[in-house]
């Protein structure tokens, strides 16, 4: 199980696309999601945060993507567009 985003969702939901947010929403989805509840009970452990990496480059691409998973390699999942 997992969550996904990508710039054009940031986009849509006002959340800057910049690597501290997305450190910052997948600290909240990782770590905090355990506690969550709806009115049909808990959900499960998150096990991935997916995001799509940006840049106009190539290199701006990998540098943004390692700058993104540097906090949890193993469970921050870097999309390439």
């Amino acid at each position: 199980h997992g969550v996904t985003t990508n710039p054009t969702l940031l986009e849509r939901a006002n959340e800057p696309c910049t690597v501290s947010n997305l450190h910052r929403l997948a600290t909240k989805a990782l770590c905090c999601n355990s506690s969550s509840s709806s009115s049909s009970g808990s959900y499960p452990p998150l096990k991935e945060f997916m995001c799509q990496t940006w840049g106009a480059t190539p290199q701006e691409m990998y540098e943004n993507g390692m700058a993104i998973s540097a906090m949890d390699r193993e469970r921050i999942v870097i999309k390439v567009p």
